[in-house]
């Protein structure tokens, strides 16, 4: 049994616990969080996608109660509705953090830009005083998870034995996944936003080059299809170019464009398009793009351009640059620098919902244009989220052409405004980041010295190397008298008893003489030295030069705002005991204060985002200092960041721009669905409900004909279709019940007797067969009177599950739908009666025949041939063999000619798989012998 439960938040309670609005009950329809069960022995439950409303404001219990029951987490999309809610829980939640968790590399790296920019954006990030979760909080998430390529498959152990996940290329989004997952015979297709076309930068999904469906994706027992469709489908080259002219047409009147885009997805696509677009047109109006990580997108974007189409591979490789090393896109993280680009501009803005991010900010600030177009390229949020209603007013105002409308209406705009710390507000926070370090500093030091302790009294760890020497050295602000004596930290030497008897002895107390062998004395760890065939092994950044300036310093070492610098004179002193110095160091020098430590910055180490999963960009050093100050303005650690506070507001806007729909959301169309499911052949097809355009108060805008699609699936023989109820009716999610397979499936393992007696013949490649014949039992059996079925011969060694002529007996285990034919009961012959088969998945074991009945009730069949000759190979064998020439001619055909002339003389061709034909001018020897040849080759069995 399977279970698919479509989870939603309570949709009466918010994030902060208050009652929650119908708006954002319609912001959570499109998010994604589905809960695959499957009904096995010990229950397991798959968790695909931890998504997140667009406001980041409904509530995650439904989720957290769950998570200890939680098995595995799959990702598909790197965008807030598949991932936003996932760094969260993993702060909040150990038992959440602790979940294997895997997904494909640049959906995690790209995980981390969204995460960041919408955190940032609603305020649980950044240098805010509310702040609740961090920098690295977000950067420590997401090195966690396991990354994974497309069509690599992993074997699952412990609990989760038996399954095995591979991803496919969903397009839509860069690194989107299908997955696929597998238990035994049966597989289940996830398929949620995926693309079939190809976009500028990304592949299409399901179709190989020649156009075929991928064979692994095809016959799945159940699939799992998103109902989101693109509703006004184009070709790309049309929706470029009506892009391309709704841009120039709003610069030649003086006017603004701003395009709401999702950040760390279907930015990209935009970004690629648009700069190629201002090179070749030689445009001098500002091309930007506002996001608090944007240097960051475009580096991630292009250290990962072989997960894109080879259009942008080819790109690169003429050019020898990446395309998203954009030469006219400028990126800014402050709203403020807006007013200082003056007239007509284009404005990308993260936030494709306009619900947070700065797309929502630069709407207030530019819907009062009449010049103005706002370019809507995704529908997002749901019908009462901006995006929606701004959707549904150009729908509804729109004719046939589907050209901008011109809009003259006024909206009730929520909004929050930043504003700078001052006065007694930033001296609290000083203070608490102070505080907040402090705690930091002496976590750390007290799992260092824990740490110092175990490798103490582990002889193994002194083959280490020196480097744990140098993470042991502490900041000046802290000594280590505060690990004993400071107020708030209880420390203890937690190790036995028995290594403290010394000090008891000293003490005056008693104890047992034979724990006291090992006398205590002054800490000391012996270093052993490396040696190798030169001499001692030297360590080559001992030898390396400081490449800070005092610039740099200042950055990483700075205090906390409004503090003291890193090179006021209270922090220039001696080098600390221990401290390893570096070559051309003098006596004084400036140290790295525990600011720099508690950042992870200082020596390089220990950086956010520099985990196993991390990635090395090679980019201009321009880009890298950009990249890099974006992370510490959003590091609440930083000595740049700038402390600041949300202050919510709203506000009457005029909205007297134009407003204009063009599709460059990624998603396939009504239409290809129709043609592609039927190829894909699901026995079971199962429609999520997220289409999410339909308000609580106003009709659908959707034109999406799901219940046509499903009458013309049907028509397409995939008879099991199942739609999950509307999330509005149910109230907190929906749930569906589905039964896997419609046969009974069997594992078989061949005994170790029955083994020994078969014959092996090699075929061509690493492949053998063999015969078998034997009888079913069961593992666990208990002797009784009741025959034993009889197996045929199968070509790889397993028996049929389909089709096959076993026989066995009416009390013996039966497969629905295989062809099992009941024999009389006969007592003469002893047999064994399987367990009772409550386990659907419990093993039978084939063993040898044993009497002469059983070999003569045991089916015959003809022998069969068995392998897959390559001509190739053919051609090459029959030379050496025979020395018969030959040449491949037209169609694949090989044609062997007559000793010493050009004359054909046999014909040689391969119909299909297993299926070759041999044609000749005459019958000689030559035929029979090519002929003769030909089987041997093959396996008989």
């Amino acid at each position: 049994m399977f279970s698919l439960t479509s989870l939603h938040a309570n949709p009466d309670k918010q994030l902060n616990g208050l009652q929650a609005s119908p708006k954002l009950r319609s912001l959570s329809e499109q998010v994604h969080q589905s809960l695959l069960t499957f009904a096995t022995d010990d229950k397991v439950n798959i968790l695909i996608d931890v998504g997140w409303d667009p406001a980041l404001s409904s509530s995650l219990d439904h989720i957290l109660a769950l998570a200890p029951e939680i098995d595995l987490i799959l990702l598909t999309h790197a965008s807030i509705n598949h991932v936003g809610a996932y760094a969260y829980l993993c702060k909040i939640s150990p038992a959440f953090a602790a979940i294997p968790t895997y997904s494909t590399l640049p959906v995690i790296n790209m995980s981390r830009i969204v995460t960041l920019d919408y955190y940032r954006s609603v305020g649980l990030l950044g240098p805010l005083m509310n702040e609740k979760v961090t920098l690295f909080d977000v950067e420590a998430a997401f090195d966690n998870v396991l990354p994974l390529k497309y069509s690599q498959s992993t074997h699952l152990q412990d609990k989760l034995d038996g399954f095995i996940i591979t991803p496919y290329n969903a397009g839509h989004t860069l690194g989107g996944t299908l997955w696929k997952i597998q238990r035994d015979q049966e597989s289940i297709l996830y398929a949620v936003d995926w693309n079939h076309s190809r976009d500028s930068h990304l592949n299409g999904a399901f179709l190989q080059s020649n156009g075929k469906i991928l064979d692994a994706l095809t016959k799945p027992s159940i699939m799992i299809c998103g109902s989101k469709v693109s509703e006004r489908p184009a070709t790309l080259k049309r929706r470029k170019e009506n892009l391309f002219a709704n841009i120039k047409e709003t610069i030649r009147r003086g006017g603004s464009v701003l395009i709401p885009t999702s950040s760390g997805s279907r930015v990209l696509e935009l970004c690629h398009i648009l700069d190629s677009f201002w090179e070749d047109n030689k445009i001098s109006a500002p091309l930007v793009y506002f996001s608090h990580v944007g240097y960051r997108t475009l580096s991630y974007a292009s250290s990962m351009l072989e997960w894109m189409s080879s259009a942008v591979i080819d790109e690169w490789e003429i050019h020898n640059n990446s395309p998203f090393d954009t030469k006219h896109l400028k990126v800014y993280s402050d709203l403020d620098e807006l007013a200082k680009l003056d007239g007509p501009k284009v404005v990308l803005a993260s936030g494709e919902a306009l619900e947070a991010g700065f797309s929502r900010g630069l709407f207030t600030k530019m819907c009062d244009g009449n010049n103005s177009l706002v370019i809507l390229t995704e529908r997002a949020g749901g019908a009462d989220s901006l995006n929606g209603h701004l959707y549904s007013l150009w729908n509804d105002n729109n004719g046939p052409s589907d050209g901008a409308v011109q809009l003259t209406t006024q909206m009730l705009v929520d909004y929050n405004e930043e504003v700078k710390l001052q006065g007694e507000e930033l001296l609290d926070y000083t203070e608490l980041i102070r505080e907040e370090k402090r705690k930091k500093e002496i976590q750390t030091a007290i799992d260092l010295r824990n740490k110092n302790i175990l490798e103490e009294e582990d002889d193994e760890d002194n083959e280490s190397s020196d480097d744990d020497e140098d993470e042991m050295v502490l900041s000046g602000q802290l000594n280590t008298g505060i690990l004993i004596y400071g107020q708030g930290v209880y420390d203890y030497d937690a190790r036995p008893d028995s290594n403290n008897s010394a000090t008891a002895a000293a003490a005056g107390t008693t104890g047992d003489a034979k724990h006291n062998t090992k006398p205590k004395m002054f800490p000391f760890v012996s270093k052993r030295r490396r040696v190798d065939d030169y001499g001692e092994v030297i360590k080559s950044d001992q030898f390396s030069t400081k490449a800070k300036d005092k610039e740099d310093l200042l950055l990483v070492a700075g205090g906390a705002p409004g503090g003291k610098g890193a090179h006021d004179d209270t922090t220039i002193q001696d080098a600390k005991v221990g401290e390893k110095r570096q070559w051309g160091d003098v006596d004084h020098r400036s140290s790295v204060t525990g600011d720099a430590l508690s950042n992870g910055v200082a020596n390089g180490r220990n950086q956010p985002g520099r985990g196993k999963n991390s990635n090395d960009r090679n980019e201009n050093d321009n880009k890298a200092d950009f990249d890099s100050d974006e992370s510490l303005r959003l590091d609440s650690f930083s000595a740049i960041a700038v402390p600041k506070k949300i202050i919510p507001d709203h506000k009457q806007v005029k909205v007297l721009c134009q407003v204009d729909f063009i599709d460059f959301e990624g998603l396939t169309d009504e239409r290809s669905m129709k043609m592609i499911l039927p190829l894909v052949q699901p026995r079971q097809l199962v429609f999520l409900n997220n289409n999410g355009m339909q308000s609580h108060d106003s009709t659908s805008t959707s034109t999406f004909d799901r219940d046509g699609l499903i009458e013309y699936l049907q028509t397409k023989k995939i008879e099991f279709i199942h739609t999950l109820p509307n999330v509005n009716e149910s109230g907190t999610g929906a749930r569906i019940d589905i039964k896997l397979g419609g046969s009974n499936i069997y594992k078989v393992e061949i005994s170790s007797e029955l083994e020994k007696l078969l014959k092996w013949q090699k075929i061509i490649g690493d492949y053998s067969v063999a015969h078998v014949t034997g009888k079913l039992k069961s593992k666990h059996a208990t002797p009784t009177t009741t025959p034993e079925p009889v197996a045929k011969k199968e070509e790889d060694g397993a028996i049929k599950s389909e089709g096959s002529d076993v026989k066995t007996e009416t009390n013996d285990v039966k497969a629905e739908g295989d062809a099992v034919k009941p024999e009389a009961a006969t007592p003469e012959v002893a047999s064994t009666k399987p367990a009772p088969a409550s386990n659907k998945y419990e093993p039978l074991l084939l063993v040898p025949l044993e009497t002469a009945r059983e070999v003569a009730l045991a089916p015959r069949t003809n022998p069969i041939l068995v392998g897959d000759i390559k001509l190739a190979e053919l051609k090459r064998k029959l030379f050496r063999q025979f020395g018969l020439r030959s040449e491949f001619g037209a169609e694949g055909i090989l044609v062997i000619f007559v000793a010493g002339t050009r004359t054909p003389k046999l014909a040689i061709r391969k119909l299909g798989e297993g299926n070759i034909v041999v044609e000749g001018v005459g019958v000689d020897e030559d035929f029979y012998k090519v002929k003769s040849f030909i089987r041997s080759m093959l396996a008989s069995v």
